[in-house]
């Protein structure tokens, strides 16, 4: 089965990690992506073939994927971003499988584009009842949780005070971090609210993006300034998770949560907002909040840093990419099967 995985972004979030583990171990696997991708150097380490694509927006890229489909001559086109979709509907008559990693309903203006692809693999469960209610039949929809790669975590060692002395914070001060892009949607202005809550604590959040001057700006106005660490894209995160007191997710919207997963294998207490898919993912082993709610968030924080840790045998046979390589390349094969 040769498959050309599609992603218009230049971005290198979750979803991305998830086509690098899928391109690198699915055989007859080639990418598309624009020239200036974070994904494309490793893809290219990694021995994937690469098909370079001018994409800008959800309009221009189109010509230039048609070209790359002619190119590859892919059993089905595999979209991973929602611009891909639109390109990847439009460019070819092949196949096309969607990837929606979004809890989100899409607009009306997309639903030519969702009766033109095939299927659709859904990142969690709270992801296929929103395409359902959107229309998209039950039967086309195939659920793939995301795969943690596993050892990175299991080399890391908690080292507490190495990164309070990091911080230039005190041995015994209580920290708790959150993971994800700084993006509106990921919710960390709550946890900012929270921290006026919560004297005693420190809110580390690691991960790049536009709103990190504005986060800084509210900490400020809020008199928490210097309780709040923007820690930017960090590559020790298993690391930050075994030596922090508590991990946070407060997202407004989240297809599935793979951060969250990340934290529970590492074993660390987890506080979510019930949004998206989180709750299924946390599943009584870490604590769920209203979300969209600062003090929701700030007692739940209280009460989470009391919380057992999680036992991450527990999740041994959960989570991993071996399971979501193959839970996709059934959905591909469903979608090339005939009828």
């Amino acid at each position: 089965m040769r498959v050309l995985h599609v992603d218009a972004t230049r971005e290198w979030r979750g979803g991305q990690t998830q086509l690098l583990h899928l391109a690198t171990r699915l055989p007859g696997s080639v990418v598309a992506l624009p020239p200036d991708a974070l994904l494309l150097p490793a893809l290219r380490a990694a021995g994937v073939p690469v098909l370079p694509v001018a994409f800008r927006g959800p309009l221009r890229g189109t010509r230039g994927l048609a070209e790359a489909i002619r190119a590859a001559n892919p059993d089905l086109v595999a979209a991973h971003t929602s611009h891909a979709h639109g390109h990847a509907v439009r460019a070819t008559g092949r196949p096309v499988v969607v990837h929606r990693r979004l809890d989100f309903r899409p607009g009306w203006t997309s639903r030519l584009k969702y009766r033109r692809a095939r299927r659709f693999v859904a990142v969690s469960g709270a992801v296929r009842d929103v395409l359902v209610r959107y229309g998209v039949p039950a039967d086309r929809i195939d659920v793939v949780l995301d795969g943690v790669d596993r050892s990175a975590i299991d080399r890391a060692r908690p080292e507490p005070t190495a990164l309070r002395n990091e911080l230039g914070l005190d041995p015994g001060a209580r920290v708790c971090l959150a993971v994800g892009a700084l993006v509106a949607h990921k919710g960390h202005r709550l946890l900012v609210e929270a921290l006026a809550l919560l004297p005693e604590w420190h809110g580390l959040i690691a991960g790049e993006g536009p709103l990190g001057p504005t986060l800084s700006r509210q900490a400020a106005r809020l008199g928490v300034g210097g309780r709040l660490h923007l820690l930017g894209r960090r590559e020790d995160v298993p690391r930050l998770h075994k030596s922090v007191d508590l991990v946070v997710h407060p997202s407004l919207e989240e297809g599935m949560g793979q951060a969250v997963a990340e934290a529970l294998i590492a074993g660390a207490r987890v506080v979510a907002a019930d949004a998206g898919g989180l709750a299924e993912i946390v599943d009584g082993l870490g604590l769920v909040v209203a979300p969209g709610d600062p003090r929701a968030l700030a007692e739940g924080i209280r009460v989470g840093s009391s919380l057992v840790p999680p036992d991450p045998r527990r999740l041994r046979g959960r989570f991993t990419v071996e399971a979501m390589v193959a839970g996709t390349a059934e959905a591909y094969r469903r979608a090339l099967a005939p009828g």
